[in-house]
Formats: structure tokens, sequence, C-alpha cells
């Protein structure tokens, strides 16, 4: 069996405190709770990826399609168990010409769970949007933890990887698997080589725009709270997740050291998503 390389950004984020978590008698079975969670993400990725060649379909392609053959292959889309290449037949004269370029705008992109750790990846050609749909899952990742009562951080690399399976191997993976423990903080960071990338292409935070969304209002530059020396990188805005993050802290039978500064840096951490998001 072959392993299959790619190239792309690489998050792992894992659950603060797991340990002792899973340790502790509970009515739900904190296990499951992490399996509803790659389940609930792994919908979200399908659904995700329909809207993405949805608006491929209705920006990038257009050209090729006729504007009510263009209209009823994006409502088709978005149904998650629909074939894109098969629709593309249906809709278009020009079938070849099409699958050539939606090659530039290919994307993949998955999550895996590794003990209490989760692995994100994605590859594609098209850097500014894979950058926008890598950092919508990662938001969409901190956020369903904290729903379920679980603390989260980690850090978003980029480079080359390789993958079989639940087998992760290359600089990349080696990158991303390094600074996400050095986090002190609740949240997912962009590593010094992601960040690099970023500058590096060009990526512009307020012209990248999906769904109505727009990348600045998922990402913000900031100064991560580290064990090492900090930096100023992209960080992930997760202040959405600001309730349940305070319902997690009040329900604390107990604050060890270990997470104690992890929680303060992070309350902080709120405080200036609030002013930013002013």
């Amino acid at each position: 069996m072959s392993t299959d390389s790619y190239y792309g950004y690489v998050t792992f984020a894992d659950i603060l405190g797991w340990k002792g978590i899973w340790q502790t008698k509970r009515e739900t079975n904190p296990v499951d709770s992490l399996l509803q969670i790659r389940a609930e993400m792994k919908e979200y990725i399908s659904v995700l990826q329909a809207r993405y060649y949805k608006n491929i379909v209705e920006h990038e392609l257009r050209g090729f399609f006729s504007d009510e053959n263009r209209k009823d292959l994006s409502k088709e889309i978005i149904k998650i168990s629909s074939n894109l290449e098969t629709l593309i037949a249906k809709y278009s004269n020009n079938y070849e010409s099409v699958l050539d370029e939606l090659k530039k705008f290919r994307l993949e992109l998955s999550i895996e769970l590794i003990s209490d750790t989760f692995v994100i990846t994605s590859s594609g050609s098209e850097i500014h949007y894979e950058t926008m749909l890598h950092s919508l899952i990662s938001q969409n990742l901190i956020n369903t933890c904290l729903k379920k009562g679980f603390l989260i951080r980690g850090a978003t690399s980029y480079g080359e990887y390789y993958k079989q399976e639940l087998v992760f191997v290359g600089p990349a993976i080696d990158d991303s698997a390094s600074w996400h423990e050095m986090g002190e903080e609740i949240g997912i960071f962009f590593t010094p080589k992601a960040n690099i990338t970023i500058e590096n292409t060009k990526v512009e935070m307020d012209s990248v725009i999906l769904n109505d969304r727009k990348l600045n209002e998922i990402l913000f530059i900031d100064n991560p709270k580290l064990k090492v020396q900090t930096f100023k990188t992209y960080m992930v805005n997760w202040a959405n997740g600001e309730s349940y993050f305070n319902d997690i802290i009040a329900n604390y039978s107990t604050i060890l050291p270990d997470i104690h500064k992890k929680i303060l840096f992070s309350k902080d951490r709120l405080v200036s998503l609030k002013e930013k998001n002013a």
C-alpha cells in the first residue's frame, strides 16, 4: 500500500487536561464525546466542500456555463451526496475543458482523531481558498469542542506531508506536532513556517470571501501565549465560543496548576477579541 504525498496545511489540536477528563467518572463517556465531535466535523467538512465548489462554479467557472445551467448546477452541488464530475457532464457541453479548469481549484480536506488529538489536513493549488477553508475548519473545531465541554489548543503548519490512513509523516507534520504543544492558551495559531507562507504568497485577508465570510474575520494577528519566546502570527478567532468557555470553567470542581495559567491567558484573549470585533 503506497503512502500518498501532499502539500498544504496541517493542524494538530489536542484536548487540555484529557488524562484527568477520561479518568473521571461521568454520566457521559468523554471518549464518545470525542467521537461525536469527529463525526460532526466530518459532516461539516462535507457541507463546506459543497459550498466551496458552488462558489467556484459561480465565480471561477461561470464562463463555461449558460446562466440557467450555472444556477441549476449551483443548486445541485449543495447536495453533498452529488458527484461533481457527473453534475458538470450534465450541465456543460464542454466537459473536458471544465474539468481541466476545475483542477486548479481542487481542494482536499480531512480531519482525523488520534487519541485526544485532532489532525486537520488540507491540500490544494489555490492557497487563498485553502487558507480560508482550513481556517474555517479550525474555528469550527474549537467551538464544537467548547460546546462539548472541552478546552482545545493547537498549531497550524504548512508544507509537505505524507499520510496513509492514520499514519502521518513529513516536515509539516513534525512542525505542527512540535509547535502545538507549546501553546499556553485556548485556540489555534499558525507556526512560523505557516505564517511566512501566508506572507510570501500574499494572501489578502480582506478579499478572500466564502459564503459572505471574510478571512480577516476568522484570522487575526497577535502574539500567542507560548512556553517558548512568542512571535507575531495568525491566530484563529474563537470569540463565539465565549459562553461555552465560561460554562466549562464554572463547572470545574477544581482548577489544577497545569491549566490555571492557560485559563487566565484564554480569558485575556477573549477580552482582546472583543476589542478587535467591536
